[in-house]
């Protein structure tokens, strides 16, 4: 079984993890537990249950507060929002160790960041959950959970408040 867990700087084995793209590995690595000290961005990992500290991790992914403005959000959104910018969310990283992948851990990361956005739009509000994918590959996962592409080729994607919302709909 296992645990989804705010990263922190002594529990979590930060140098053990590989996911294979060396920017998301140095990211975890060298600046994610900064970032979150500074209340920059937020970064959950997940682990083995009762694993022992340091404990290995498993995946992770970061999220963060952003703003965009309106050439930012797809046209078939855009009708219905002031002409100012507006809060979003950005899923900043995800990666999962290359030990891991193929277990469905992915898929649950993109779960457990769809539901701390509700949680994030119940408190202050948010137009959407926005990604920027590393590359076609990236953009293709983000795609089937959903997650449209803003250029038909680009690698930033996003998935509007209501999306969201319905998917955890029964």
């Amino acid at each position: 079984m296992t645990s989804l867990e705010r990263l922190s700087k002594s529990d979590h084995d930060r140098e053990g993890f590989d996911c294979g793209v060396e920017a998301l590995n140095d990211y975890l690595k060298n600046s994610a537990r900064q970032a979150q000290e500074r209340g920059l961005s937020s970064t959950f990992v997940l682990t083995e249950e009762g694993a022992s500290s340091p404990k290995a991790i498993l995946a992770y992914y970061t999220l963060s507060l952003c703003e965009v403005d309106q050439s930012g959000i797809p046209a078939s959104y855009r009708r219905k929002l002031p002409p100012r910018p507006c809060g979003a969310v950005r899923l900043a990283r995800l990666g999962v160790d290359t030990r891991q992948q193929g277990r469905g851990y992915g898929k649950t990361l993109i779960a457990a960041a769809l539901r701390k956005f509700l949680f994030i739009h119940e408190q202050a509000g948010a137009i959407g959950l926005f990604v920027d994918a590393k590359d076609q590959a990236a953009a293709s996962f983000y795609s089937r959970f959903g997650f449209e592409r803003l250029e038909e080729d680009g690698l930033t994607l996003f998935m509007p408040f209501k999306t969201i919302q319905e998917s955890f709909k029964e």
